[in-house]
């Protein structure tokens, strides 16, 4: 039995209640990456801030982003390999809102508690069957 056949699943797209919003240099300083790294990731698409009056602002999301572009940098991966992590996430998210999009019409909170319930497992799900694929693309090349 596993967690992901759990009546209640946590969401793991819900990184908690507190939201953060800083400009360029708070998140360069944050994640440990220079601002020309951060205008080429907002470039690529992979990092993505939001326009409040004259200022691009940043919140939760954009910093972990940044701190796994950041670590992903510093083991040799160029922003145009991480872009593609980029474009298979969105690909996921259209085939999970096409999935639940019934679902998610209906605004009656146990509609949408059964919605975030589904969500949460698929994106389990689909973590656990990336990891397993990842790692049978690569044993007998570099996993022995």
């Amino acid at each position: 039995h596993d967690a992901t056949t759990d009546a209640e699943i946590v969401n793991p797209l819900d990184v908690g209640p507190a939201s953060i919003s800083m400009n360029i240099d708070e998140l360069a300083s944050t994640s440990g990456l220079t601002r020309v790294q951060l205008k080429a990731l907002e470039d690529a698409g992979v990092v993505v801030g939001r326009q409040v009056g004259g200022a691009t602002i940043y919140d939760d999301d954009a910093l972990l982003v940044t701190r796994a572009s950041a670590g992903l940098l510093e083991m040799g991966l160029e922003v145009r390999h991480l872009r593609s992590y980029k474009v298979a996430a969105e690909r996921e998210a259209g085939v999970l809102e096409q999935l639940l999009a019934a679902q998610a019409h209906n605004r009656s909170p146990e509609a949408r508690h059964q919605t975030t319930q589904a969500l949460g497992k698929l994106v389990i799900l689909g973590e656990e069957l990336r990891r397993a694929m990842l790692r049978r693309s690569l044993r007998g090349s570099i996993i022995h």
